[in-house]
């Protein structure tokens, strides 16, 4: 009996110890890296397969090595990186990481990429106006004059700017992504790019609509079908009533 028992508390401590150790093990294997460490970790696990491991890219994604800090927050920030496959469509989805992880991941971006930074941008409403002619001149032929987003050659879109952050206004003039020119400071000054980041944030985004209906913000194309449906539909109306009396 007393050999019996002996063996039942081996046992049970063999047990108990195998079991702390698997702990050990599963807690390390998924603890995030911190620091300066958690970027690098990031970036190799899950952008070095398509930009290669210093970013000079690989047949499955482009070069970083000129994209500048600024296009890999706007990537970043607004869950267009990272993706599965290379030919996934790259559009705007929810941040696949955590604010203090994409802070690491650009921390290390910086390492292997030369180009435009990060930008702080200041909104002043008094630059709307000035920043509406500059959308108009500069972005509303492929983002629409309401920011809705369009169509373009070779079935590309310009994306909808609804959820456009003033940071991320800024970061996509400069960094140019997708099909989008990147315009440098001599050809849209700081104060510019500013300026077009208050007309998206306070315009676009937060419309006043002071005529009534905003019909989508289409524009023209919208009211111009309201104008046929209700004009002709008035006339076919009025017409069938007149030879109903006739």
């Amino acid at each position: 009996m007393a050999g019996n028992s002996r063996a039942v508390v081996e046992w049970i401590a063999v047990a108990v110890l195998a079991t702390a150790s698997w702990s050990v093990v599963a807690t390390a294997s998924t603890a995030q890296p911190e620091g300066s460490d958690q970027g690098r970790v990031l970036f190799q696990r899950d952008c070095a397969v398509c930009h290669g491991p210093e970013g000079s890219g690989t047949d499955r994604g482009p070069s970083l090595e000129r994209s500048g800090t600024a296009l890999v927050h706007f990537m970043l920030t607004t869950g267009r990186m990272p993706i599965d496959h290379p030919e996934e469509p790259i559009q705007r989805r929810p941040p696949a990481y955590t604010v203090d992880q994409i802070e690491a991941i650009v921390a290390h971006a910086a390492t292997l990429t030369r180009g435009p930074s990060v930008p702080e941008v200041q909104i002043d409403p008094t630059l709307q106006a000035r920043g509406g002619n500059l959308f108009r001149l500069n972005c509303a032929a492929c983002h629409q004059l309401a920011g809705t987003g369009g169509a373009l050659v070779d079935l590309e879109v310009a994306p909808a700017l609804d959820q456009a952050t003033a940071q991320q206004t800024v970061e996509a003039i400069r960094g140019g992504p997708g099909t989008m020119p990147a315009y440098s400071e001599a050809q849209i000054g700081a104060e510019d790019a500013d300026a077009i980041a208050a007309y998206v944030t306070l315009a676009l985004r937060q419309p006043a609509d002071p005529g009534g209906l905003s019909l989508g913000h289409f524009g023209p194309w919208s009211e111009g079908f309201i104008a046929w449906l209700v004009g002709l539909g008035g006339l076919l109306a009025l017409a069938a009533w007149i030879g109903r009396r006739t």
